[in-house]
């Protein structure tokens, strides 16, 4: 019994730490709406989408940069990613920011494949969820469309 607690101790605080790391809000407005203040208010652009078209993935962008004091030099980026969660009002916005690093050797650029996950940034994930909902509160007239209605 022992061994097995001493097993999901840190698999347990593992989970808790990740689910932690994001910013969420309930939104009475359409899904067109909703899709359309986050496309205006991913300025870095959209490097993706997902199939179903409710989760966007930003392209990387310039974060303040953090200096290491052993001499090594790690560049930072940020990446954004917002959900769209429900299958009806209100829905549900999740909203991440992961701060990527790469180490800098000599004069070059880090390619994409040299970024690794760092941390989380959850200041600016609520910066960026205040800015939809700041965003939709501006365009009030969507609030009343019909959400996605497909007759058959």
């Amino acid at each position: 019994m022992l061994k097995t607690l001493r097993f999901f101790a840190p698999v347990f605080m593992l989970v808790l730490c990740a689910c932690s790391s994001s910013q969420k809000a309930e939104l009475d407005y359409s899904l067109a709406a909703i899709n359309s203040a986050v496309e205006s208010q991913l300025t870095m652009g959209i490097q993706r989408k997902s199939e179903n078209g409710r989760t966007f993935f930003s392209r990387p962008f310039v974060v303040k940069q953090e200096n290491e004091s052993d001499g090594n030099i790690v560049r930072q980026r940020g990446r954004a990613k917002v959900e769209v969660s429900g299958d009806r009002r209100p829905y549900t916005i999740d909203v991440s920011v992961d701060i990527e690093g790469a180490q800098v050797v000599g004069k070059e650029q880090p390619s994409d494949s040299d970024y690794s996950r760092i941390r989380s940034d959850n200041g600016l994930a609520k910066k960026l969820l205040s800015n939809i909902s700041a965003t939709l509160e501006r365009r009030g007239q969507y609030k009343n469309f019909i959400d996605d209605f497909r007759p058959f």
